[in-house]
């Protein structure tokens, strides 16, 4: 399953940013990082939550993430327990 262009730029550019700031205020960047940590685990357990909630099958979730039923599985339990 493809992300949405929008998304998919935006993730570009903020690699691109990051990149950048590594190299001129490497202490700037790894809060950017914190933050960014905070806010994919956030995520990760609301998706993994709707998922659930939803009976996602992790076969068709693995599918679209391009990994095996097991891998899903296992996604989906780390993200649940990880938050």
């Amino acid at each position: 399953m493809p992300l949405p262009d929008e998304l998919a730029g935006m993730l570009q550019r903020l690699e691109d940013e990051l990149s950048r700031l590594a190299g001129q205020a490497p202490a700037a960047a790894m809060k950017a990082v914190a933050a960014l940590e905070r806010l994919t685990r956030d995520t990760a357990f609301q998706a993994a939550c709707t998922a659930d909630a939803d009976g996602l099958p992790p076969a068709t979730l693995g599918t679209a993430l391009g990994i095996s039923e097991d891998k899903a599985r296992s996604r989906i339990r780390h993200y649940l327990m990880n938050h």
